[in-house]
């Protein structure tokens, strides 16, 4: 129950700093179009390679400190805004190992792998939080 509450105040306190349905529908159109690339192109676990770097180009985009290559393929993004608290945000990059038969104009080009629990759509939000997050420095403090 306490992770709830928790989870509740961060999610009112970070709309609170932004403008976010202006933000969100402003980058929806592109973060749409990066789940159908990551939905296409999915990696087992410890093996996101691809992944991982896509995810890296991202972050360092908006001006995120990017170390790569933790653990495996895992990867740290760090964006300083000055003292205060410090956010962390994650997300899961692997798929599983399933054939991939919706017949979706974006389904998976790796045959035996395919993206069935979310974490493409989980990829896709991080990517939108860490936009929303770099390009409204103005409105928060922290890393």
């Amino acid at each position: 129950m306490k992770s709830i509450v928790r989870l509740s105040f961060i999610t009112i306190l970070f709309l609170t700093i932004v403008n976010h349905a202006q933000t969100v529908d402003e980058i929806y159109p592109y973060l749409e179009k990066l789940c159908k690339e990551f939905h296409q192109y999915p990696e087992l676990s410890l093996q996101e390679e691809i992944t991982s770097k896509r995810i890296g180009e991202e972050l360092r985009k908006l001006g995120f400190e990017v170390t790569e290559k933790v653990g495996r393929y895992g990867l740290v993004g760090i964006l300083k805004n000055g003292e205060g608290k410090k956010l962390l945000i994650r997300t899961d990059m692997d798929a599983l190992p399933i054939d991939e038969n919706t017949g979706l104009p974006f389904s998976s080009n790796n045959k035996g792998v395919m993206h069935a629990c979310g974490h493409d759509i989980h990829m896709s939000v991080f990517i939108g939080v860490a936009n929303i997050l770099a390009n409204n420095k103005n409105n928060w403090k922290g890393t």
